[in-house]
This record gives C-alpha cells, structure tokens and sequence, in this order.
C-alpha cells in the first residue's frame, strides 16, 4: 500500500513562470568561531531556498543570537524545521545522535529560469512524514519437509525489522547485520518513510494446517496452479488470520481502512527451487478469501476483513538466507533485510525495474532497490534510484530548461536529496533524462564507484504499472535505463552477470554527451501511436559538457532547450484495473481547466490495455463546457477523432500519443476530453485504490445518455494531458488568399449565432474532417465524421466560439478540400 499521503487540492495547470537565480552553498569546508573562541569545522548544503549546516563529521548545526553573540547548537527537528537544540557544540559536548544528518524538510520552490513549476503530479506529499506498520508472521507447517525446522526467534525477527540503530551482538546474528529496515528505510527516505513497530508487530510462529509442499504446490507458492487461490500463499496466509488473535487496527498506519502490509516469513530457506517459497510481493483480490473458505470474514467487496480491517497486501519471504556472501552472511544465516527491503518498495507502489521478461536482463541493475540493488549487498542494500526515490516523494526533481552551457554542481543525493531533470524535445510527453550524484556511503557502501548517473525515463513505459509490471521489459526501450557511461549495454544484455560497473559511471573527465555521441540523449524509438510504425527517437536537444569530479561533487555544463508547455497526469500511479466498455452507460472523460493564458492542446496519452480483452479503436472528443459545465451536447464539441490502432516493434500495450493538430484552448476556459474505446473484453483503463492507496483527482467524469456529466469520486480515468503555449507548426490553409477562393455554395446562416450548417456535396461523402479556424489561423474544432449520414447537410454547433470571422476547411481522405469564410456574432 502506499503510505504517503495525498492532498491533491488542486487540478488545474499552474502557469508561473519563475525568474530566480540562485547561489548553491560553497563546495568547501571552512571553518565557525564560537564566542568563546572555540572553533570547528563546517560544511554547508543546499541554496538560498534549501539549506542546512554540518559539522565534518555529519551533525547538523544552528545557530541563536544571545545577548548579540551568535552561538551554535546541534540541531534538532520539530514540524519539518531545523532548530537549535539545548546542546552547544563545543569540545566537550558530545552530539546528540538525534542531531546526525538531521535535514528540513523540502518545500518545493522553482528556482530555475523560464520553466514551469507544473511537472508530473505526484500523488505522495514530500513534506510528510509516512508510517508503514507492518504485521510480521512467522509461519511454520504441519509438515515442514522438505525445509528445516525453523531456528531463528520472534526477537530476532523483531530486531531484524523495527530495531533503530540495529545491534547485531545483542540478538546473537551476525555482526555484519550492520540495519534494520526501519534503519534502511529511514536512511534512504531522509527520516520521511517510517517503518513502525515492535516485538508486538511480530506473530510467533503458527503452524498452518497444511504441509509446506501443499502451499508451495510446485511452484513457490506463488499461486500459478489450477488451485489459485488454494495452494499458495494466499491460502496461507487466509489460514494464518484465521488462527491468530491480534487486533488488525494497530496496523492500519493512514487510517484508510486497509492493512499497510503483512511480512509472512515463512520457515525454511529460498534455494530457488519450485519446492521452496520465492520471496514476493501480492495482493488478496475480491473473492480470494470466499474461495478458500467460504465463512471468511469479508465486507461488500468480498475482500478478507478483520476488526473493521481490510487484509490485502502481503509480502512472503523465507527465514533463512540460502546464498552465501563470504564477508557479511553465509548459507543458513537469518534473513538479510535487502530483500524484505525491496519488496516493501512494491507496497509503496513501485515497479520492478529489472527485465521481467524472460530475457532477465539486470535493467538498473545494482544502482536501485528495485532493480538488483538489493543484492548489491543484502546487509546494507542500495538506495532507491533517483526515479524512484522523486516518486516516493523523497528526491526533488529540478528542472533544468532554457540553458545554455549552463555550469552546475551536484551534490551526492545523500546530501541534497536532489536530482536534476531534463526534458527529451520541447514538449513534455513524458520522456526525460535524470542527473544523479551517487556516493558510496551509508547504505550505498558497496556500490562499485561513485560519480553521475544519466537517467533516460519513459513514462509512456512507467506509467501502466501495476497493471503490468513490465517498465524494463525491451532491450532497445526501457521504461528507466541507466546510460552506461562506457557506451556498454551491460545492464539490458539478456542473462548479463554484469550489475554494476565502474564503467557505468561518470566519474573522470567527459568531454561531451549529446544525441549523436555513445551513449546517447536521443529519445527512445517504437511505435508510440499505437500505428503500426516505429517513431524515431526525438532529437533532445540536451548537451552535457566537461563532466568532472570535484571532490564527492558533479561539476558540468549543460545546453538544454525552452520547455513549450505543459503535462497533466490524472492517473498518478498507473492503471490499476480495467472496465468493460460493453457494460458502460456511459463515456469517460476528464475535465480540464485553463488560466490567464491561451494553450495549445498537442496530445492527449491514454493507456491501451490487452490482457483482458482487445482495443480494436478509439474516439477522442474535445468539448468546451465553459458555459455550461455539467453538461455536453453537439453544439459544444471542438475537436474529434477516430483512431485505428496497430501495434509495431514488439509492442503490444501500454501509454500511447495521440497527437492532435494544436487543438486552441482559451483562457479561463474549461473543456471536457472524452475517449471511448472500441473493442471487446476488459479495455477502458482506470486507476483505483486498490493496489495502493490513493486519492482521485477529483477530474474524472462520466458523460450519460443525456449528455450530463457525473464525477467519479474514488477513481481517476487513465489519462494525460500536453499542452503548449507555442504551436510548432501554424495552419496551412492559405488564408492570404482564401477569401478569394471561396465556393459558390456557403454554410449558413451567415452571419451566425449558435448553430452553422454544412451543405452536402457529392465529393465529400463518406469520412471527412471538418476544421475551422479563426483569423489567426488557430484551430479551434475539428471532427471527423462520416457525410454519408448527413445528406441534408451537417449542423455544426459555434456556441463555443467567440464573435470573429472564421475559415472552415471539409477535407476527404483523397486530399480534396472545401473552404469556407463565415462571421459569428454573439
């Protein structure tokens, strides 16, 4: 489940441009006189908007004016500030663990020119804290063979999961067990995400009424036989709540009404056999617990409930360790906290970013915890990826746009809690690059170098998780690729030993990156429309220049262009689930909203979902509901169109552009975007609290028979929404001189009020598109429809242009136009 909260309060695009340039904190360390005259040593982070102070050795420092001298405390946190704490930081004040790379909380702030502060819309809050409260079960069986009998304490366990600062020696495990995982987790989140819980969270072992080998079934337990849900792990863990008494609602950390998580570890060890369990992340769904036992406890859904609870999540993993690792675990030890580490990663809703393909490519490889970076080393895993570790809301993404050899310094991301980002083009469709400074310190210990890590991210490929889990699953497209700074393709290799390399790093002096350089900022290239045909990757346009080390810092320059416009995600974490449209009385849509500035709609991103069904095609309607937003009809349609869809280059699914020809949307205006799709099965996407807990946009709407709207209050449609405020290309249609050229045979009334017609003609029957233009040459409707079924002429409703004159093109699919010129008053 995610467990960081969500306060979307607002759903309209924010357009502040921001003119600040800011001073970074000096690279250096110098040295701060008390007026005592005792002296040490600082270093400062951060800039004019974010910053904090620490001494050499880690501790977080503030300073107070007392009696007009400035004196300095070790800090302490209170409501997200740093503040002086009682301790004076002198010679013989030890420093209070509390003030140890104590950090404020962010506030996100622009502080980059000419670029909008509207990127993607996480759903998580950066500046609240998380708390994840896990029930732990020890699971034992009836017949445990061909596994061990269990060896290891409810203590120990406790200690492995909740104990803060761990100390191996005090519960008899191996010393290298240097973290907990609510140590990981409050390392690699900077305190935001808590793992809570005690001796209490932790279920002594209970023995389950089968055998190990019937919830293991051949095939790890991961519920893949003909007894899905018997025989597996779902079974056992509705057997495991049947036999235990403990009170559900101590494990509900956000009080939404659903379990935060259930860790079951399960006797015996993971040799990778298909006897043995495999350790994974899944959920209970609707009816799961009425299959197993029919008396199960369950609510409306049918959904397993205990004390008011709602039992979903779970987690499986084994007692033991079964590899070996010569320094830190061996062969029979208790189990590390990487993987448990990682699979919690999946409660908080993100993906798995190695090849979950059968290629088993590493994808990120070691440098996440979602990639293999759990194996990096098991006792101290690596720190989530800078694109993970933004959608958890605990990295900050800077936009860098609108520069030219633009000199930065990057700070270690343990530091700064900041990463830059780069868009792909002049458009935002969802493709990107991510500058990251990686430092092999804390938990990040056993990465194989330090320096920066370039990011190419494709939300397009991210963004259909959970439903499918499969972001890194095309050698030639991943979802999240690490450009390998040696131009190797380690990481996306089939079957590759290789998870992480000094050569994957820029560490010693680069000269240049660019699009034609290996490795390369060019886009990504597949069919992205969904039209049968490969896309070439788009020209970036990003520069990065003279990379150098300077000191545990990233010093480089980069070139990067202006950023045209605008993303909104109404679907933040994916597409849960899908809906059968035969079995919809309705159309689903999105309201969308403009402010004081006139925008360009340039493509509309929509999920296409085959793995319950099929999408044969798609409509794309664009109304204007500004007078009237409760409701639709013919009258207040702007634009429209159908869409094929065929699939190329080894694609079979996923978010796909529909451009549109710079669809204009006015000021203060407010428009209703509907698509229907067309197939059979289960194809309509749509994101719901399910797999975790979010909170819906409030955007999503159904449009009814009658035309009226009604809001969606627990779902969001899947849906993105690009604009631009500079359409890269203007109309065509020669309006130097089309006056001149006009048919003899015009729409009518001319002039009009609200309602235009469009006389038949023998050369348009069958499909066509009709556009009209204002004087400016700015689209402002478009439908494509069939003229056959209007021999009388078609009506086309103006209520949603303003007073002016306009020019009306009908154009057939040979080419062949007809124009027109007509005034509308008001």
């Amino acid at each position: 489940m995610r467990t960081i909260n969500s306060n979307k309060n607002y759903f309209i695009l924010l357009l502040l441009g921001s003119f600040l340039y800011p001073v970074f904190a000096p690279n250096y360390t110098f040295n701060i006189s008390q007026p005592n005259g005792y002296t040490f040593e600082v270093k400062m982070y951060g800039s004019e908007h974010y910053n904090y102070m620490q001494t050499i050795d880690g501790y977080t420092v503030s300073s107070v004016n007392i009696g007009r001298e400035l004196w300095w405390y070790y800090s302490k946190k209170e409501n997200g500030k740093v503040l002086a704490s009682d301790i004076l930081v002198l010679s013989n004040n030890n420093p209070p663990d509390y003030s140890f790379n104590l950090k404020p909380d962010y506030v996100y702030k622009n502080i980059l020119h000419e670029h909008r502060n509207n990127e993607y819309r996480s759903s998580y809050n950066i500046s609240e804290i998380s708390k994840i409260k896990p029930l732990v079960i020890l699971v034992d069986f009836s017949d445990n063979f061909p596994v061990n009998n269990h060896k290891y304490s409810k203590e120990q366990f406790s200690a492995i999961m909740f104990q803060e600062n761990l100390s191996p020696s005090s519960f008899d495990i191996p010393l290298s067990y240097s973290m907990s995982v609510k140590d990981y987790f409050h390392e690699a989140s900077d305190g935001k995400i808590i793992i809570e819980g005690n001796s209490n969270s932790v279920v002594d072992w209970v023995t389950l009424p089968e055998s190990y080998s019937y919830y293991v079934n051949e095939n790890q337990g991961l519920g893949m036989g003909d007894g899905n849900p018997k025989q597996s792990a779902k079974e056992a863990l509705i057997h495991a709540m049947e036999l235990i008494d403990v009170d559900m609602t101590q494990f509900d950390g956000d009080n939404d009404g659903v379990c935060d998580g259930i860790i079951m570890i399960m006797e015996g060890s993971d040799s990778g056999s298909l006897n043995e369990f495999w350790s994974f992340k899944s959920s209970l769904w609707y009816g799961d617990a009425l299959d197993v036992n029919p008396l199960s406890p369950v609510n409306g859904n049918d959904e397993l409930v205990y004390d008011g609870i709602v039992i979903r999540n779970f987690i499986v993993t084994t007692e033991t360790i079964y590899h070996s690792d010569s320094e830190n675990y061996s062969s029979g030890d208790i189990r590390p906290i990487g993987t448990i580490c990682h699979e919690i990663g999946h409660l908080l809703g993100l993906p798995d970013l190695y090849d979950t393909s059968e290629s088993s490519a590493p994808g990120i490889g070691d440098w996440g915890l979602m990639g293999s970076g759990n194996w990096n080393n098991q006792v101290s895993p690596s720190l989530f990826c800078s694109w993970s570790a933004s959608k958890l809301g605990v990295v900050e993404l800077y936009t860098l746009d609108n520069v030219e050899s633009y000199n930065i310094n990057i700070q270690p991301i343990h530091a700064s809690n900041m990463a830059y980002k780069i868009n792909i083009g002049g458009d935002r469709l969802g493709e990107y690059i991510i500058l990251e400074n990686r430092l092999g310190i804390g938990t990040d210990s056993y990465l194989k170098a330090n320096g920066l890590l370039i990011w190419h991210i494709d939300e397009r490929l991210t963004s259909t998780f959970p439903f499918y889990n499969e972001v890194n699953t095309n050698e030639n497209f991943y979802g999240v690729r690490l450009l390998e700074a040696g131009g190797s393709n380690d990481l996306s290799t089939a079957n590759s030993s290789i998870y992480s390399s000094e050569d994957h790093v820029f560490n010693i002096s680069t000269s240049i990156i660019n699009d034609y350089t290996n490795p390369s900022l060019l886009g990504n290239s597949y069919d992205k429309d969904a039209d049968g045909n490969r896309e070439e990757g788009t020209l970036s346009g990003i520069e990065i220049r003279n990379i150098f080390m300077n000191g545990d810092n990233v010093n480089l320059s980069i070139t990067a262009p202006a950023i045209k416009g605008d993303r909104l995600v109404y679907n933040e974490s994916g597409v849960q689930g899908c809906v059968n449209p035969d079995l919809l009385d309705y159309s689903p849509g999105v309201k969308y909203s403009t402010n004081q500035n006139d925008e360009y709609l340039k493509a509309v991103q929509v999920p296409i979902i085959n793995q319950n069904g099929s999408v044969d095609a798609l409509r794309l309607s664009v109304y204007n509901i500004t007078e009237n937003p409760s409701f639709i009809d013919e009258n207040n349609i702007l634009y429209s169109i159908y869409k094929n869809i065929s699939w190329g280059c080894d694609r079979t699914n996923g978010i796909i552009d529909i451009l549109l020809d710079n669809v204009y949307l006015e000021r203060d205006s407010k428009y209703f975007i509907q698509f229907d799709y067309y197939g059979s099965g289960y194809i309509t996407p749509i994101e719901f609290p399910f797999f975790t807990n979010i909170s819906s946009s409030g955007m999503s709407y159904k449009k009814n028979g009658d035309g009226s709207l009604t809001q969606i209050s627990n779902a969001d449609f899947a849906i993105t929404i690009i604009t631009s405020d500079n359409p890269n290309h203007e109309i065509n249609v020669e309006e130097a001189d089309i006056c001149e050229r006009l048919k003899p045979k015009f729409p009518f009334p001319n002039p009009s009020i609200g309602q235009i017609t469009i006389p038949y003609s023998d050369a348009f029957l069958g499909d066509a598109d009709i556009l009209v233009y204002d004087i400016r040459g700015r689209l402002r409707i478009k439908k494509n429809l069939n003229l056959s079924n209007y021999l009388e002429g078609y009506h086309l409703g103006v209520n949603s242009l303003s007073s002016g004159i306009y020019f009306i093109i009908v154009s057939n699919k040979n080419g062949e136009n007809e124009k027109y010129k007509i005034s509308i008053i008001h």
